[in-house]
């Protein structure tokens, strides 16, 4: 029968030196696991917002953040739809922001994954919480256009000062909700003052707007003609 060796001082201090390792990596693991993760562990805090937009290379939804530089313009998603081979930054920056633990990127990243209703009743508690600025005011009209909303919208811009009304993504979002209202005249006018700015990428698309905002106008006043014409010709 095998019996257990002598307990010598040399197979002791064998014995306290493994004890004493097993509980150093028991206490590192515990550390790991209380310390709130950073941003590459899914829960960012307050001041990772401007980190995290930085990060977008496209966007889902028409209107512009207060918060999104003028000096990047970010592609529609639609405009990358066939060379898209997998999820973009994009996507996974949005999902990070709607497990933030900053109540203004969750909202946020509602209001990048489209989901306008849900952004919406965020940023308005918000507001009705704490003293917001324009930026906030900007991205709830935002809110409202992608919750089809267009007149929410043009009442929350309309609440600006004059000099933050004249801001390129509030004159933006206004000409969105114009043209959806279907003021097709004045939203081409917004959308050209947006592009006179000169802001690399958005003036180009504003000015694309402006056209096609043109050539809707256009079409309402064919089909009005034509159909003129056709009860002058049945009278």
């Amino acid at each position: 029968m095998d019996r257990e060796p002598p307990v010598t001082p040399w197979n002791r201090g064998r014995w306290l030196v493994g004890a004493a390792i097993g509980a150093a990596a028991i206490g590192a693991v515990a550390v790991r696991w209380a310390r709130p993760p950073g941003p590459a562990g899914g829960t960012t805090g307050p001041g990772d917002l401007p980190t995290l937009l930085e990060g977008l290379d496209e966007r889902a939804i028409e209107p512009r953040l207060a918060e999104l530089s003028p000096d990047k313009r970010l592609p529609l998603r639609s405009e990358m739809g066939a060379t898209r081979a997998s999820p973009g930054a994009s996507s996974k920056i949005v999902a990070e922001l709607q497990r933030s633990r900053d109540p203004r990127a969750v909202a946020l990243g509602a209001l990048l994954a489209g989901e306008g209703r849900e952004a919406a009743r965020r940023l308005a508690q918000l507001s009705a919480s704490a003293d917001t600025d324009a930026g906030a005011a900007i991205d709830r009209a935002a809110a409202a256009l992608v919750a089809h909303d267009p007149d929410g919208a043009i009442q929350i811009l309309g609440e600006l000062s004059p000099a933050d009304r004249q801001r390129p993504a509030a004159r933006w979002n206004r000409a969105l909700a114009l043209r959806d209202l279907g003021l097709s005249t004045i939203a081409a006018e917004e959308f050209s003052a947006v592009a006179a700015r000169g802001e690399p990428g958005w003036a180009a698309e504003a000015r694309a707007r402006a056209e096609e905002s043109r050539r809707l106008l256009e079409a309402r006043r064919d089909g009005w003609r034509a159909a003129r014409q056709a009860g002058e010709a049945m009278a």
